[in-house]
């Protein structure tokens, strides 16, 4: 089972839980941008994948994501190449693990039943004109760490592939 999708828009980390009192007692609730940005998540899943079905509970998921930043303006014509061939990359927030964590929870109970299936992760994270993520979801396939080394040599060669395909 693999599937592909794209998110159109500039990724988002998770954000802290904010915190409110009602009659007395705390109430905890999601930021309004993230839980945003992980509708959209979901939508764009299930608008990319209409014949998709839920990876089962208890099934292992691999993510390979690539995050793309709008160039800052003002950069210069001089950066902004050296942005183009990835030498300067965005060592910027959000940071990987908080844009991780609010797509895996937009996914929750769409593409798999819950995101501790989650056995394997890569991601990129690089400036384009365009912001967005890409998003590769791979299940029912052995896993690079459970295959000869031989295997292991042309899953990786595989990604690299993937990784200069998305620079696109």
């Amino acid at each position: 089972m693999e599937y592909e999708f794209t998110v159109e828009a500039e990724p988002v980390g998770k954000g802290r839980p904010r915190f409110t009192r009602v009659g007395g007692y705390v109430r905890a609730y999601e930021p309004k941008k993230t839980k945003t940005y992980e509708e959209l998540v979901k939508q764009s899943f299930i608008e990319q994948n209409p014949d998709y079905k839920t990876i089962p509970q208890g099934q292992a998921v691999a993510l390979f994501i690539g995050l793309d930043y709008k160039i800052p303006k003002g950069t210069s014509k001089k950066n902004r190449k050296l942005i183009l061939d990835n030498v300067i990359q965005p060592t910027k927030k959000p940071d990987i693990d908080n844009v991780l964590k609010s797509i895996c929870d937009g996914l929750n109970g769409v593409a798999w039943y819950d995101d501790s299936q989650i056995v394997c992760v890569c991601i990129n994270k690089r400036y384009n004109d365009t912001p967005k993520a890409h998003i590769s979801i791979v299940a029912n396939e052995p896993l690079i760490f459970n295959v000869s080394e031989e295997e292991k040599k042309e899953a990786e060669e595989g990604f690299v592939e993937w990784i200069t395909s998305q620079q696109d």
